[in-house]
């Protein structure tokens, strides 16, 4: 096994280190003392840099709370088109969505007896939301019309 190999100084003060450590976690009265027992040489300072943690934390990325709405998709493909064509009218569109990205979607079906509205989560995907309203545009009757939402509220685990 090939591993980096270390000089002996070098593991001596590793050791040494990780020994401070589990001696002032054992017993942090004692630790001092029982270190400069088997380290004669040992001062405070040594055992002070010892016990620091050298490596920074790391910070945690914390997730967009906005992941959760259906509309967060289509925003976040947005923004990766503007990225590459540079085209604002993408960066337009974006923000109008982002403004609306909590707010429940209305989905109005016109019928020859009238107009009928659904109301949705905004947790719903928004492609599905617009394939219901291909599936709506295409009925002819409000019978029709119930039944695709029906259908769709059915399969849809948000609705």
């Amino acid at each position: 096994m090939a591993g980096v190999k270390y000089s002996p100084e070098r593991l001596e003060k590793m050791r040494r280190l990780r020994r401070a450590r589990r001696e002032f976690k054992i017993m942090p009265l004692f630790a001092y003392e029982n270190m400069c027992a088997l380290y004669p040489a040992y001062s405070y300072e040594d055992f002070l840099q010892d016990l620091q943690i050298k490596n920074k934390k790391k910070k945690k990325v914390g997730k967009c709370p906005l992941v959760k709405y259906g509309r967060y998709s289509r925003i976040h493909d947005l923004m990766v088109k503007f990225s590459l064509t540079q085209d604002f009218s993408l960066v337009s569109q974006a923000m109008k969505l982002k403004k609306r990205i909590t707010h429940p979607y209305k989905v109005v079906a016109k019928t020859p007896s009238g107009y009928m509205e659904f109301v949705f989560s905004a947790l719903t995907p928004v492609r599905e939301i617009e394939m219901l309203v291909k599936k709506i545009n295409s009925c002819d009757t409000s019978a029709k019309v119930l039944k695709v939402v029906a259908e769709f509220q059915k399969s849809s685990h948000l609705n």
